[in-house]
């Protein structure tokens, strides 16, 4: 099932509506698969997010810096987030799995 903000309004009464871009962003982090824009810094905070997620929650290819994000465009980039990729330009539009790789090692 796809899920928009709107689906969750009714919920946010009272919530200044300059704040609804970062609650989009928390709920589309946490969708089981999530399809965003190449080049976005919007989407790209969404997949940091993702990432930290599968590392925390140890979700298929976390280890190996996967995630279940798609860009729909460029059609040569769909697949970025299915394995692991390091750091490269533009750092702005991407979310890199050294980010979030192994980000609790000291604590645990």
């Amino acid at each position: 099932e796809v899920y928009f903000l709107s689906n969750f309004t009714h919920l946010l009464e009272g919530v200044n509506s300059n704040y609804y871009p970062l609650i989009d962003q928390l709920i589309s982090s946490r969708g089981d698969v999530f399809f965003g824009t190449q080049y976005s810094t919007f989407t790209s905070y969404i997949n940091r997010l993702r990432g930290y997620y599968s590392w925390r929650d140890k979700l298929s290819g976390y280890k190996e810096g996967k995630i279940e994000s798609y860009y729909f465009n460029p059609p040569h980039l769909k697949m970025k987030h299915q394995k692991y990729f390091s750091i490269h330009q533009p750092l702005w539009a991407y979310a890199f799995p050294e980010v979030w790789y192994d980000i609790d090692k000291d604590v645990m």
